[in-house]
């Protein structure tokens, strides 16, 4: 499945400033691309990038989860991926998702935000 989104190319060789382009990445094209289950995102960011750090929290926890749990009220996971996003992308990333949450919430049923 193709995924579209708008851009409009910069002034560089060949493309006229203001030119609008169509940037689409086809899904499952490349069987070697990794898939992550994620289901912890910390965001943070700095002047230049977002960072969406997403890691996995385990669905049982082992002895050193629960001490973690019981001493010091964490607990700790390791991160499997890490996202650098310029920040001129953000609002076109929330459209993205507000979107795909209302199709979601139209086949699905409403999300419960206290979950978040």
């Amino acid at each position: 499945m193709a995924r579209k989104l708008k851009k409009t190319a910069a002034n560089t060789k060949g493309t006229k400033a203001g030119t609008a382009v169509t940037v689409t990445a086809v899904m499952g094209a490349s069987a070697d691309l990794p898939f992550y289950y994620v289901n912890h995102i910390e965001i943070s960011h700095s002047h230049y990038e977002f960072a969406l750090t997403a890691g996995r929290a385990p669905a049982k926890l082992t002895e050193h989860n629960l001490r973690e749990i019981n001493e010091f009220h964490r607990l700790t996971i390791e991160p499997v991926i890490q996202l650098l996003i310029p920040p001129t992308v953000i609002p076109a990333l929330i459209r993205a998702l507000t979107i795909q949450q209302e199709s979601y919430e139209t086949t699905h049923g409403k999300l419960d935000k206290r979950d978040a």
